[in-house]
């Protein structure tokens, strides 16, 4: 079992991965660990059906509270003015990243699901006219 200080907690859960890879970014700003869970599930599903969530060791929870508290209260602010600038290279080149893979994700699912029915069309009209033979 691992030591309290290194127990690991859920703080919060995002809806779309690029939200949550910016509030990340801004615990990386101040040297807090984490990680995101469900990344892949939520490009491959959509927000409908998988939310990411956001984990950090216990310890770091006051610290950690403070900084989503003030990104919440200015996300709800609806300050025009207010963006998340203090990404840096890194930051702007992974959300990049992941908008083209949430893209070409989301591109296959819908063929597989295309195809998928095409095949259920095909074997429905094969039963049906052997069905019909007999």
């Amino acid at each position: 079992m691992p030591p309290k200080d290194f127990e690991t907690v859920l703080i919060k859960h995002f809806y779309q991965e690029a939200e949550a890879q910016l509030y990340a970014a801004k615990l990386r700003e101040h040297g807090i660990e984490y990680f995101l869970s469900n990344t892949n599930m939520n490009n491959v599903l959509g927000a409908t059906f998988s939310t990411v969530g956001l984990h950090i060791y216990k310890k770091d929870i006051p610290s950690v509270k403070k900084i989503i508290d003030g990104l919440d209260l200015q996300k709800q602010s609806n300050d025009p003015d207010f963006s998340f600038e203090d990404a840096d290279e890194t930051d702007i080149e992974i959300e990049k990243r992941l908008l083209e893979t949430q893209q070409k994700k989301t591109d296959w699912t819908y063929l597989l699901l295309i195809g998928f029915l095409v095949i259920s069309a095909i074997l429905s009209a094969i039963l049906s006219y052997q069905s019909s033979r007999f």
